[in-house]
């Protein structure tokens, strides 16, 4: 009765179109391989293996060379500016889309 590692090979081997008493260690090794570059291309692209990674040290820091620094402020965005309205359609855009916003009415908008 064959082991459950020798059933296994044998799978493997039929699945890489390999004959019967072919070795497992170089189709083994080049899968490996490949999903070790695979890794480490993912690990570049993500700024992991670069000591330039951006961080959000890096990313505050040129924010506040770039606008200045603003005391009690979030660092992007400082002005704060907010907008409540309405949007007044006067529905020559209604034939373009099915929106209805678009139509011939008032609409409420808080931005």
């Amino acid at each position: 009765m064959p082991r459950p590692i020798e059933k296994a090979g044998a799978v493997v081997r039929r699945a890489l179109h390999l004959p019967d008493d072919a070795p497992l260690l170089l189709p083994m090794a080049s899968i490996a391989a490949v999903l070790a570059l695979l890794a480490g291309a993912y690990a570049l692209a993500a700024g992991w293996l670069t000591p330039r990674r951006l961080t959000p040290e890096k990313i505050v820091s040129a924010l506040n060379t770039a606008g200045g620094t603003h005391a009690g402020l979030r660092r992007n965005h400082a002005k704060g500016e907010c907008v409540a309205g309405y949007f007044d359609g006067n529905g020559n855009a209604a034939s373009l889309s099915v929106a209805t916003v678009f139509g011939p009415q008032r609409t409420p908008v808080l931005g």
